[in-house]
């Protein structure tokens, strides 16, 4: 941390406004596999084109190599948009159309640790920041300007619900400009409960245990809302039991792609969440892959097919499957990975009370219901 007098320079220069309390007992948003999930619907205050900055204050749990998204308004296999992540692991990491930037830091669940990643495509700056001090840097690359993504922006997982963070966030705020060094190094020292409102943010938000369905922005005018369901909203009574046994049925809203309900028809398909007041419906289809058509034909598998049926025959099967393997599959082998074509997404106003809520799918009729 930077020392105390270091606080009382920037506050005479206006960059915070006192000085920070010796502990804090905020606790902030509890995040990991089954956390509740917040976010903002995609909008033009959240679409930038010159420069973004990123910012939270975060503990962070031990996390797999993938690490877990801080905050994430990227189109899904895309750099386009922005995000700040931990990966790998439990390092740091800002990803924008420009490319990415990495340090290998060690974030910790001990710690309050200030965050922060910048991009400006005018000026070519691509940093981050680990608590007030720059750990990592790169040129813009090619200075590229930033993509309107119609994703929304999601706090502590990717815009699909994946990708989760594990830890807690207090604190965290999105701008539209470049925040500069001695900014950042002042808003780290002040800490998260001292830190100004964040000057330009589209949205500047303060997290507790408990959120509630909405979290309003210290400022900007971007507020997160609960992703799913709606916290606040009560939910009475139990749900009786579908009638036919082969139902797959539960009592509350799929908060991960894992929770959700399946559909399709082989070509189309979709994850059902059951939202209330988000119904979420990430969709599928069979003809998006990754790269382009290419033909699979091996020209060499139909010389190959008297000797693989004669090896069958013998009950030579390993010999039978080498051949197999070397002549006869296809190329490449393997098949390209399949890609979302995006989720479509059904809001309404939140209803004063839920009874009774079911959502099931009925494996006989392949037909998903939500009911309350």
């Amino acid at each position: 941390m930077l020392r105390r007098e270091f606080l009382q320079g920037a506050i005479a220069a206006g960059l915070v406004t006192s000085l920070p309390a010796e502990a804090t007992t905020a606790e902030g948003l509890g995040l990991g596999s089954q956390g509740e999930l917040y976010g903002a619907k995609s909008s033009r205050l959240l679409n930038f084109t010159e420069a973004v900055t990123l910012e939270a204050w975060i503990k962070a749990d031990r996390m797999g190599t993938e690490g877990g998204r801080i905050l994430d308004k990227t189109s899904p296999g895309t750099n386009a948009g922005y995000l700040l992540d931990t990966y790998p692991g439990n390092s740091l990491r800002i990803i924008t159309d420009g490319g990415a930037v990495s340090a290998h830091v060690t974030l910790d669940a001990d710690t309050w640790h200030h965050v922060v990643g910048v991009y400006d495509a005018t000026s070519a700056i691509f940093a981050l920041y680990l608590d007030g001090a720059e750990v990592a840097k790169a040129r813009a690359a090619g200075i590229r300007h930033l993509s309107a993504t119609r994703v929304p922006l999601r706090l502590g997982a990717d815009p699909d619900g994946g990708n989760r963070f594990h830890g807690r966030i207090l604190r965290a705020a999105v701008y539209g400009r470049a925040m500069s060094a001695s900014e950042v190094a002042a808003r780290a020292a002040a800490g998260p409960s001292v830190a100004p409102p964040g000057k330009g943010a589209a949205g500047d938000w303060t997290l507790t245990d408990a959120p509630g369905p909405v979290v309003r922005p210290l400022s900007g005018a971007v507020a997160l809302q609960a992703v799913g369901y709606v916290r606040s909203t009560p939910m009475t009574g139990e749900a009786e039991p579908p009638a036919n046994p082969l139902t797959l049925w539960y009592r509350k809203p799929a908060r991960a792609w894992t929770e959700a309900l399946p559909i399709g028809s082989g070509r189309l398909g979709a994850m059902v969440f059951g939202g209330i007041d988000e119904e979420r419906i990430q969709l599928n289809e069979d003809t998006v892959w990754a790269g382009g058509p290419h033909n699979y034909d091996n020209p060499e598998g139909l010389a190959a097919l008297p000797e693989i049926r004669r090896l069958v025959v013998d009950e030579k099967w390993r010999e039978a499957e080498a051949l197999i393997n070397a002549k006869f599959m296809g190329i490449p082998a393997g098949q390209s990975p399949y890609q979302p074509v995006g989720s479509l997404i059904l809001t309404q106003d939140s209803p004063p009370a839920v009874d009774r809520y079911r959502r099931d799918l009925d494996i006989d009729q392949a037909i998903a219901r939500v009911a309350y």
